[in-house]
């Protein structure tokens, strides 16, 4: 883009000054400022990101022509002995201040757009019913521990459902092995001799479990039966019995809780899995209560993040100074009075902004990108839980 094409893109003639050109080019970058919090783009940004970018690279030749242009036609008139260092020290500096404009320009937009996207999440979710329902440092904390044990709590209900359905699967075995045992020694007797073989089972010791349901099968059963019934129970348990332990087996590393016990039964999985659904939903009622508190918090630490942003100038400021440093480089400093001054008022400050204060961009885009992580977190688990 050449810089008459440039003046005219931002509506200016090409020989405009500097300061008009850059007052014009400071409106162009604010009109995408307000476009990406006024309607923010759920995709992102990067499109505007690159037209701002562009932009900035685009007004900066420009600054750099004109200031060449002011050089020649003013290059008969006297400067200053120390004006030259300092214009030295500007033409140096000019390069990393650019990078650092565009920048600062890009953090700035980047925390209107997520300010504007949570404004629109707000504008969809209704007040809370608690009127005093209120944000603070401890509400914060709780509420990412209830994000972070809803989703523990999920994972371990899907589990526990897959639990069930083998258990299901295998629970006539279970039961038949259960009852043969009763009706061939008496519940008294069948608690007692089967002891062993569900502790086996319950370790993941199947070895001993094996071993406990051979002496239960033939250990001396309480009451007299014909022979041939007595027989067939027992070929029933022993078939059933071997069947459960092997199923018990090959599925040890899905049935097993966090105890390193093993799930026996789907009675056992369904009282735990009560037990975290009842816990889900306390849960869930917090994370919907303090939904819109959260994102209230969120905007106030946008807008405290924009404020230390600030700190280093506004894009106005900013700009002042720019075109301040291309006027010292491009025009004459004849006495002490002006060198002084651009010395004091602009090489100094550039020199302390590039010598670490631009750092504090990075800090404040790594800072954005948490929140907008916490947001999206926050939407989607409140979206999962609202109805």
């Amino acid at each position: 883009m050449t810089s008459q094409n440039f003046a005219q893109i931002i509506g200016l003639k090409d020989d405009a000054d500097i300061s008009v050109a850059g007052t014009r080019f400071i409106e162009n970058v604010r009109e995408y400022i307000t476009f990406v919090e006024n309607n923010p783009p759920e995709e992102g940004i990067e499109k505007e990101k690159t037209e701002v970018t562009v932009l900035y690279q685009s007004f900066f030749p420009y600054s750099v022509e004109w200031a060449k242009n002011e050089r020649e036609k003013r290059e008969n008139e006297e400067n200053h002995p120390e004006a030259l260092g300092l214009k030295d020290k500007g033409s140096a500096a000019v390069g990393d201040l650019q990078n650092n404009l565009i920048e600062f320009a890009l953090c700035y937009m980047r925390i209107h757009w997520v300010i504007g996207l949570i404004n629109a999440e707000m504008m969809k979710t209704p007040e809370p019913d608690e009127k005093d329902v209120e944000w603070t440092g401890e509400t914060g904390v709780l509420l990412g521990k209830y994000r972070k044990q809803r989703k523990q709590l999920l994972a371990a209900n899907e589990t526990l459902s897959t639990c069930n359905d083998l258990l299901e699967t295998i629970n006539p075995q279970r039961a038949a092995v259960e009852k043969c045992a009763v009706d061939l020694m008496g519940e008294e007797l069948a608690n007692k001799t089967l002891s062993p073989y569900r502790s086996g089972l319950r370790t993941g010791n199947f070895e001993k479990a094996r071993k406990a349901l051979a002496s239960a099968v033939k250990a001396k059963k309480k009451f007299a039966f014909d022979k041939k019934k007595m027989a067939q129970k027992e070929d029933t348990m022993k078939a059933a019995g071997e069947a459960y332990i092997a199923f018990l087996e090959e599925h040890q590393d899905i049935l097993r809780a966090s105890d390193d016990k093993l799930y026996l039964k789907p009675s056992e999985v369904s009282v735990l899995k009560h037990a975290h659904d009842r816990e889900l939903e306390k849960k869930e009622e917090f994370i919907k209560k303090y939904f819109r508190p959260f994102l209230n918090h969120q905007v106030k630490t946008l807008k405290y993040l924009r404020k230390k942003l600030l700190v280093l100038g506004s894009l106005e400021s900013l700009m002042t100074l720019y075109i301040r440093m291309m006027r010292g480089i491009a025009e004459p400093m004849p006495d002490i009075k002006t060198v002084r001054l651009y010395e004091s008022e602009v090489i100094e400050h550039v020199t302390y902004l590039l010598g670490g204060q631009f750092q504090e961009v990075k800090n404040i885009e790594s800072r954005i990108e948490e929140i907008l992580q916490e947001f999206n977190i926050s939407v989607h688990d409140y979206e999962a839980v609202k109805e």
